[in-house]
Order: C-alpha cells, then structure tokens, then sequence
C-alpha cells in the first residue's frame, strides 16, 4: 500500500530497452523495420512507462480518497491491491519479452552464440527474466560507444546526436 520503492528502476527499464531497440532499428514489439516504422519505438516506450507510473500511483492513493469521501470498506482495498499487483506483474513480463527478444536480435545480428544454453534459445529468456538490468546494460554497451560519447537520458537512442550508430 506504502508505495513501491523501486517503481521508478523498475518502469525505466523499458525506456533503455526502447533506446536500445530504437538503435536496432526494431518497433515497439521488437521486430526488425523500416526507419518509419520503428521511428516511434522511443516514444512509445516512454509513454508507456508514463502509462504504467500513473495508473499504479492513481490505484496507490485511490483508497485514501475513498476514506475521505466515506466510501471505503476493505473489498475495495483487495481488489485495488490485487488490480495494481496484476498491472505490475503484466509490467514485468512486457518488459522480460521485451529484453529478451532485443537480447535475442542483437546475438543474431552479431552472431554471437549462446554461452549456456546452447542452441535451446533459451539463454535470452533466462538472462532476461533473472537479471534485466544486467542484460539491458549488456545489450546498451555493445550498441553504443560510452567511451567516446556520453550518454543522454532521454534522447531516443541514449546517445548524443553527434554518436555514430555502431549498430
């Protein structure tokens, strides 16, 4: 009920994920496309992650509205509690297809082969799911030169316009 203290690294995933795919030239559903067709996938993932900060922080303070009012009676904080954990976990799993599937084009288009789940694919899946931010920071360093150019929060593709695409 008292918030949830890692909303906020949690949603930004999704936004790295959409710099990431918007330099791999993928759409919001991680397929490969035409520059007109993935130009959005940036934008999208960011309102999305918008989106998903609102309506939890809008069902987080509903119930205390409703205390004010008068109307409120414990059904409606379960089934609040439940709707909110039902969102996050749709969330989460969005946001491990999504990673895995950007994890598993990048291996592709680089030929690099799986370490430890040898030809059952199921590597991208696993690493997505057990370690997202570790997988996301993977896949942002081999599609962008930190070294030499510096990161941008909320450009489209985390990188400055003067960044050469090495994707």
């Amino acid at each position: 009920m008292y918030g949830n203290p890692t909303l906020t690294l949690f949603s930004s995933r999704i936004v790295l994920v959409g710099q990431i795919m918007h330099r791999l030239k993928l759409d919001w559903k991680g397929n490969e496309g035409s520059i007109a067709e993935t130009a959005g996938t940036f934008r999208i993932m960011f309102l999305a992650t918008i989106v998903y900060i609102s309506i939890d922080q809008f069902l987080k303070f509903l119930p205390f509205f409703a205390m004010l009012s008068g109307s409120y009676n414990d059904d409606d904080y379960a089934t609040l509690s439940f709707l909110r954990g039902f969102i996050g976990i749709a969330y989460f799993v969005i946001t491990v297809v999504l990673v895995a599937k950007t994890r598993a084009h990048i291996r592709g288009k680089f030929s690099i082969p799986e370490k430890d789940c040898r030809g059952s694919g199921m590597e991208d899946c696993i690493c997505s799911f057990c370690c997202t931010c570790c997988t996301l920071a993977q896949m942002a360093r081999h599609t962008a030169d930190y070294e030499n150019y510096a990161s941008k929060c909320c450009s489209e593709t985390g990188l400055g316009p003067n960044a050469p695409s090495i994707v």
